[in-house]
């Protein structure tokens, strides 16, 4: 079993976590370059809680990576399962769009 207070197992999360923020940055950008047409307006209210449910949860992450409080690795945890539901909305939602 890996010892999580292992700083060369701490700084490689932490490069994870840098690739992870890079990643959703890259998403955040590529959802506000377009408009979304109104029919997707639902839709668009789901991703975007999504995203920012992401962007607190690897926060949360990041966090524990400094004091080692486990408190934050649930928060994260919390937060990523109600972007996963919100990802779910979405997806159920385009499926109600006519167009």
């Amino acid at each position: 079993m890996a010892d999580p207070f292992d700083d060369e197992l701490i700084a490689d999360f932490q490069t994870y976590l840098e690739n992870c923020r890079h990643d959703l940055n890259q998403a955040q950008i590529t959802f506000h370059s377009q408009p979304n047409p109104s029919p997707f307006a639902g839709v668009a209210a789901s991703l975007y809680y999504c995203l920012n449910q992401l962007g607190d949860g690897i926060d949360e992450l990041e966090r524990f990576t400094l004091n080692y409080d486990e408190h934050y690795l649930h928060i994260g945890q919390e937060l990523f399962r109600i972007a996963t539901s919100l990802r779910h909305d979405a997806q159920d939602a385009i499926k109600h769009i006519n167009y």
